[in-house]
Formats: structure tokens, sequence, C-alpha cells
């Protein structure tokens, strides 16, 4: 436009039209320039107009905001009327920590984690085209919350045992929580930070103690707290028995067991189950002994129950091993004999069980054999006929039970020397020519029959028989004769053998005259007399001397003196 400014003229009113509508909307303002003034000059160009709305308010609701509890999830939409159009939002002030506000949708919510009043206010502006704007002024009241405990029953507490009780879930308010314990938790129970009780009592008894849950909700009234008093007794733990095993000697005396027993304490012990190989007694609250039957060798086993102020443990087994015996062979007397002498030895069997039986003696030399036998011996005699080293095994069975009986053999050696020979006789007795001889060469000492064998010169008439070992003959020369005797005896393996030097002597014979005196004869008649000896060797010679009477002779060769007697008798000698 271009208003007329008359000369002389410093202000001017300027009329502007403005055109109304039907729309809603608020105050709005526009810009008015003056330029290109003629004639003059302008000291302020430009001007703001304001068009006051006179249209109706917009309007904010509710009016009062319903209370929050912290903890609890909150939701209040906040509407607005009297405007055009949507509307846009705008909070100011103060809000509890947990919640936030859509300005878009004018909605408060979330879930409170501070308790106390809290003041804001909120704005609506619509969307006409001058926008129009409401605002309410609100004070929010979120209160404590209000916390629970699920209150679980407590398991069972055993002393000994674990344990574990969660108190949570903690139930209102705000994570995160925290739990603690007033007054006295059993020992070796803790409480967690999450409300769990854990851990393995070690007393017994009752306990009295209040845990205390706390949330994290702030402000007014803080902190927030839930309690809940609760009572544990802590039993006395079952007593438990462990399976075991046991090893004992064979024919062993009664010895404790050693048990596995661990839990609560025993006080006594009751045999579930008795061994079936020896004898298992209760000696005591907490002891047993075993002894295996006498003879017995093997496995065995007995049960036995625990029983506790906690009660009695189910049956553990203990499995019993009795060990095979250890059985020894003595021998009475030593190990060397001598062909041809009486020996005796005595095994005798230690360990085991007795009686024994089945006694053998193998490899003995010729002679030797088992003799006599007792519940654990076994005797060995004779006169051995064998000379060498023997390796004999003596060996038995025992009476033993289970794994028995057993057969124990053990090897000796038995040294059989050869015997000493003694020649019999020692000396040849003397011989007399023409008397009969007769001597048995033997021996003593070694094993008969002997065999002799005779080397020398045998004075004749005399012949030895080897077979009886006998000298015998009637010697017809005397003298002194060298002979050996070669002795050896029947022992088995090498035979034992003397050289016996022998000197026999044949002495000359002592002769008698036959007759020892004549007989008288008489004058005129015949006479006769024949001359011969005894002792000798036959025939015998006959010489006559000195002086014959008339009318004898004497006839050499019969040694015959005869003829008529005229003379008396002479002497003679007979000549050999």
């Amino acid at each position: 436009m271009s208003p007329p400014f008359p000369p002389g003229t410093t202000t001017q009113t300027i009329t502007v039209l403005v055109n109304g509508d039907t729309t809603v909307e608020p105050d709005e303002t526009f810009q008015v320039n003056l330029s290109n003034p003629v004639n003059a000059s302008v000291a302020d160009g430009s001007a703001v107009v304001t068009i006051v709305s006179d249209d109706a308010p917009v309007v904010v609701g509710p009016t009062v905001l319903p209370p929050a509890k912290a903890g609890v999830a909150y939701s209040q939409t906040f509407s607005a009327t009297g405007g055009t159009g949507s509307y846009t939002y705008a909070l100011s002030g103060t809000l509890p920590t947990g919640l936030t506000f859509n300005t878009s949708t004018g909605t408060l919510s979330g879930t409170p984690t501070q308790a106390g009043t809290f003041s804001f206010s909120v704005s609506a502006t619509d969307s006409s085209p001058t926008p129009n704007m409401g605002t309410a002024f609100y004070g929010l009241i979120v209160s404590g919350p209000t916390l629970a405990l699920p209150g679980a029953a407590l398991p069972a507490a055993v002393r000994g045992q674990p344990f574990s009780s969660n108190r949570g879930p903690v139930s209102g308010g705000n994570a995160p929580y925290t739990f603690s314990v007033t007054g006295v938790l059993p020992t070796g129970l803790a409480i967690s930070p999450n409300g769990v009780i854990s851990g393995t009592p070690t007393a017994v008894g009752t306990f009295n103690f209040t845990v205390v849950a706390r949330d994290s909700t702030s402000g007014t009234g803080a902190p927030f707290d839930v309690t809940e008093n609760l009572t544990i007794t802590v039993a006395e733990s079952l007593p438990l028995a462990g399976n075991s095993t046991l090893s004992v000697g064979f024919n062993a005396p009664a010895a404790n067991v050693a048990l596995i027993l661990s839990g609560g304490p025993a006080t006594s012990l009751t045999l579930a189950a008795a061994p079936t190989h020896g004898t298992a007694l209760v000696t005591g609250p907490t002891t047993i002994s075993y002894q295996p039957a006498t003879g017995y060798a093997g496995s065995d086993s007995f049960s036995y129950t625990a029983t506790g102020p906690g009660g009695t443990s189910t049956p553990a087994t203990v499995t019993v091993t009795v060990a095979d015996p250890t059985i020894t062979i003595g021998a009475s007397g030593g190990f060397t004999a001598v062909a041809g002498m009486p020996y005796s030895q005595t095994f005798t069997w230690s360990g085991g069980s007795a009686p024994f039986s089945g006694y053998q003696v193998s490899n003995l030399p010729a002679g030797l054999s088992v003799t006599a036998t007792t519940a654990n011996s076994a005797t060995v005699s004779g006169t051995p006929t064998a000379s060498g080293t023997f390796n004999i095994n003596a060996s038995a069975r025992d009476s033993s039970t289970g794994n028995g009986p057993y057969t124990v053999g053990q090897l000796f050696s038995l040294v059989v020397a050869g015997p000493s020979l003694s020649a019999t006789p020692a000396v040849l007795p003397t011989a007399t020519a023409g008397n009969p001889y007769q001597q048995v060469i033997t021996a003593t000492g070694g094993i008969a029959p002997y065999h002799v064998v005779l080397s020398g010169s045998l004075p004749a008439g005399m012949t030895f028989d080897a077979a009886s070992g006998t000298l015998s003959g009637t010697p017809t020369q005397s003298g002194t004769f060298a002979l050996s005797a070669t002795i050896t005896d029947s022992t088995g393996g090498t035979p034992a053998s003397l050289t016996q030097s022998y000197s026999l002597v044949v002495a000359s014979p002592v002769l008698v005259a036959t007759p020892g005196t004549l007989a008288g004869g008489t004058a005129g008649s015949p006479y006769q007399m024949v001359f011969t000896a005894s002792g000798g060797i036959a025939p015998y010679h006959v010489a006559l001397s000195g002086t014959l009477p008339a009318g004898l002779s004497f006839d050499a060769a019969s040694a015959t003196l005869s003829a008529p007697l005229a003379h008396r008798p002479v002497w003679y000698r007979p000549i050999r």
C-alpha cells in the first residue's frame, strides 16, 4: 500500500485488513514492514502485529493423577480438549526414577523406583495454524513398595549333609534385592545375596533367626525391607556304613575289623548276616571281630548295620579273604646214610590243617620205605641197599576246606654212602697138613650177599668155593701160602669192595705111632705086628732100626714085623 504522508506529518496510522476464519487457532503474529518512502524517511520500518485468538482454550486432563507404588508398573495417558487437531505434549518438572513421558502420546509410564511426591506440569499444544497450548500442574504420589517373600517350607536339616533353601524370590519392590540374616544360623550355613541359605550344618540343635530382604527403591521411606522369621532344627545325621575288605591269615585268631563308618555317630552295631566260614562278633559300640573257621581258606563275608541318634544305616558288607596256609616240612635227622646200616628219618608237616593223609616219599633208595605215620608226620626207615645221592620228595595232603585241601611236597637230598667192609676172618686160622680144613671168608658191613674172589696159590689138597666163600680141603702140603681175597657186597649203585691179604699157614702134622708099645711074643710061636701112624698124610713109610730077635723079620713095604719069637722084642720107630 501507499498511504499519503502530508507535508509536516511525523506519524501516520496505517490500517491492515484482517480476514477471520472458523479455524480454532491460537494467537497469531505477523510483521509489517514499511519501505520505499517518498519525500520522507522511516525511523523504524518494521512492526509485529498480534492477532489475539478468541477461540476456546486447550484444557489438559486428568485433573488429578492416581497414586503410584514403587515397584509396580504405572501408566497414565494425558488428554487435551479445546484445541484443534492433534496435540503434542511436554512435561516440565521432576519425575520419579523409573517413569518416562512420551511427548507424542502424552503417556507417563514405567515402574517407579523412587518413593515420594513429585511435582511437574504437562502442556498440550494443538495443531491449528496458530497453535494453542494448555498446561496442567500435578503432584504424583509414589508410595513405598509392598515386599513379600514366598515363605517356602524349610527342608529337613541334617548334620553333615548338604542343605539348601531359596528364600526368594521377592515379590514387590524393585530389583536388585539383597538378603541378610539377623540372629544365628546353624554353624556351616550362610545366606547368599540372592537369598539362598546353603552349606553343610556341623552342629545339632534348634536355631532361630530372621531373614531380611531389601529392595532397591530409593526416596522417601527408603530402605524398604521384608522379614521372615525362621527356625531350623538340625537333626543328627544317619550313620553310614561302608563296604570294606579284610584279609586274615589261615587259622588266625579273632581280630577287629577296620570298619568304614561315616555320617552321624554310631552307638551300636548289629550283624545283619553272619559269615559262612568263620565267626563275627560285635565287640564294642563300633567294633566287630572276625575269626576264620579252623582249617578254612578262601572267601567269606558278613554284613552289619550301624545305629545312632540319626537312625540305622543300610547294611554294609565286609568281604573277607582267608589266606592259604603256609605248610612247611621239617626233618628230624640228617640226610646222610650208609648202605647196609639201619637208617630212620621222620618228616613233620607244620601249618595247614591236620590230619594229613596220602603220605608219599618218592625216589627212596632200595631198602627204605614209609613205615609209620601220624596225624602230621611220616617216618621213613629201613636199611638202604643202594648208595648214591637220592633227591627224595616227601608229600602229603592236609584237611583244609575252602581252597583246600592242599598237597605240599618238598625235595630233600639223601646221600647214601658206600659201606665200610671188614673181612671175616681178619686172619686165617692155621691149617695142619693132613687135617681137614674149612673156613668161610665173608665180610661185615655192606649188603649181603658178598662175592669173594680168592687169588694166590693154595696148598695142595685145598680148594675155594666162590659161591659160598668157603676155603676147604685137607692140605697135603705144609708151609705159608700168600692169598688175597677181594670181597664185593651187593650194594646197589656202586658196590663196596675190599681186598684182604691173608697168609695161610699149613703146619706139619704130628705123627703118632701105632701101636705105641709092641705086644710080647712067645718063643716058637708065630708073631706079627703091623706098624702104622695117625696124623700126617698116608701112606706112611716105616723104617726099623736096631737088632731083631732071631726068627723075626721086618718087611718095610708092608711095615710088618713077623716070625716066631726067639728072642725078646726090639724097639722100633716108624720112619716117614
